[in-house]
């Protein structure tokens, strides 16, 4: 499938790197956006970089994406944070 072949591994390790530096950055921006919304959906979480960050500032997250790989990934990152992942 596209997905699989054109988000491998190798792909999303190189991109990652980059990702995990805006990440305070950007939830930041997120946390003012949403104000008293305390749910946020993450639609195309990949591998929970956005989620994982919210969750552990207290939001209930729901997170979706199509690559189950992907999911697994970032349902081990999460572990037990207030996360619902759905494929």
């Amino acid at each position: 499938m596209f997905e699989n072949n054109f988000f491998s591994s190798n792909f999303a390790d190189a991109k990652l790197d980059n990702k995990i530096e805006r990440t305070t950055v950007e939830v930041d921006w997120l946390q003012r956006e949403v104000g008293s919304f305390r749910t946020v959906l993450d639609l195309g979480c990949g591998r929970g970089r956005l989620a994982i960050e919210l969750a552990g500032r207290g939001y209930s997250v729901i997170a979706i994406d199509i690559n189950k790989q992907y999911l697994d990934i970032a349902k081990e990152r999460g572990g037990s944070l207030p996360i619902e992942w759905r494929l």
